[in-house]
């Protein structure tokens, strides 16, 4: 509480590495995900912070992992794409989040839950420069309908989103 460090929560390098730690988030078990973003792997440490498993690979730039139930939502920045996955870490959904013109990526960063629907997600943009609305299914084609956009938000890194705030 006093803003001081309590250590590491892990060391070493399971799979092929934890390179570059990217996003992470925690199950409702308490085990924690952590996306590799130069590995593109996904691995699973339990809250003491010892290495569980290898949850997935294939997603380059893995950089935004959101659960939505026990699926959990990835963020691929070097493909500019989002996938879905399953609790055994397979994929059930995705899309591509477009292109802001020919050859440059939209490169997501983070994938929020949407305050709008339950049939979409907020996905901040790297390159479009902004958190944009995008239909769980896919169906919205390209960086459209932005939630918040400008106001200097050239390069949106991370957001918290906070669920509800007690009251006193």
């Amino acid at each position: 509480s006093a803003g001081n460090s309590l250590g590491n929560f892990t060391s070493g390098t399971p799979g092929t590495g934890l390179q570059g730690v990217s996003s992470f988030a925690t199950a409702t078990n308490g085990d924690v995900y952590v996306g590799s973003f130069n590995s593109g792997e996904i691995f699973v440490y339990n809250s003491a912070g010892a290495y569980q498993s290898t949850f997935a690979t294939g997603f380059g730039g893995a950089s935004g992992l959101r659960f939505s139930g026990d699926n959990l939502w990835v963020a691929s920045l070097l493909t500019s794409t989002v996938a879905l996955l399953d609790p055994t870490g397979n994929q059930i959904a995705g899309f591509s989040t477009g292109e802001v013109s020919p050859g440059n990526g939209t490169f997501p960063g983070f994938i929020l839950d949407s305050p709008f629907s339950n049939d979409e997600i907020l996905i901040a943009l790297t390159a479009a420069g902004g958190i944009y609305r995008y239909a769980i299914d896919g169906s919205t084609a390209g960086p459209v309908n932005p939630f918040l956009v400008g106001n200097g938000l050239l390069v949106p890194g991370e957001v918290l989103q906070v669920e509800a705030i007690p009251e006193p």
